[in-house]
């Protein structure tokens, strides 16, 4: 069995290491060759196999910990205690998680960090992958969009920048409807009302609407002519309605934040001012705070 795993399911790993991959996403699969006791994600003689065997020194982001392969009978924190002692660098948690629950990770990995079975190096140098990954992937995406260097300015959190953010004060916040993809499935994504507490605490007097189509695009428009606008959906370039809001709003409300929750369009020729390249729970806490504050 080891044999076999050596001559076939490892050789793709090695051919995307030597091709200079910036990051490889575990799998909760079990190996029992390699470790008959946990999943990949959290076994740290699977996951040396990337960094002993083919030398590879990106980052190593776990699959989503809300899956039974991960937390099944040990809850998520103590899934992502695990799977960063094993050598995960980036936690996905899930698509669901509340505000209790994130700080309930979060806690467990600070006891596990002074209880020493979460050894403290291991998170400094898991911080420090996550944020060479950030600067890769702006190399990347400057080189794929053939911009010259340096790499498009980026926020604390990773965030594609357009131009600096100025802080924003009760601004109508409006989510375009823009369909769930295979990948992600139907989530709560975005600034919208499952955010109130969080939106109230730092951008006070904000609103939250939708837009499903043109005409209501058009009365939001209308309505807050006076007020901050920020205009937020998914695959921007890529969903016809989407291309068609952008280009009303870009005609309407040139000084309206546009930001792209999804992959961005390096070519199109209407680039979101912030990209956020996702619009889980924990990113949406990031874009808030750089909504509030700015970029300083």
């Amino acid at each position: 069995a080891t044999a076999t795993l050596v001559a076939r399911e490892l050789v793709p790993f090695g051919a995307a290491v030597h091709s200079g991959t910036v990051a490889v996403m575990t799998s909760h699969i079990m190996v029992p060759a390699i470790d008959p006791n946990l999943p990949a994600t959290l076994s740290a003689e699977l996951l040396a196999l990337l960094r002993d065997r083919f030398g590879f020194t990106g980052a190593i982001v776990s699959d989503a910990l809300d899956m039974a392969g991960a937390s099944a009978g040990r809850g998520i924190p103590e899934a992502a205690v695990l799977a960063l002692a094993a050598g995960v660098d980036l936690l996905c948690i899930g698509t669901d998680n509340s505000a209790e629950q994130l700080a309930e990770i979060r806690r467990a990995v600070l006891s596990a960090v002074h209880d020493g079975r979460l050894p403290a190096h291991r998170v400094l140098r898991a911080a420090e992958r996550v944020a060479a990954l950030s600067r890769a992937v702006a190399e990347l995406r400057a080189t794929a969009s053939g911009t010259a260097s340096p790499p498009p300015r980026l926020s604390p959190a990773g965030f594609a920048l357009a131009h600096p953010v100025r802080p924003l004060r009760a601004p109508v916040l409006v989510r375009l409807h823009s369909p769930a993809n295979i990948a992600a499935g139907d989530t709560v994504w975005g600034l919208g009302p499952h955010l109130a507490a969080e939106l109230d605490a730092q951008l006070p007097g904000h609103t939250c609407l939708a837009a499903h189509d043109l005409d209501e695009l058009d009365a939001v428009l209308l309505a807050h002519p006076d007020r901050a606008l920020v205009v937020q959906g998914r695959d921007l370039a890529r969903v016809p309605f989407l291309a068609k809001a952008v280009d009303v709003v870009r005609r309407s409300r040139p000084d309206a934040l546009l930001i792209e929750l999804g992959w961005p369009d390096d070519t199109s020729s209407e680039p979101a001012d912030i990209a956020t390249y996702g619009s889980g729970r924990g990113t949406m806490l990031a874009l808030i705070e750089l909504l509030a504050l700015g970029t300083r």
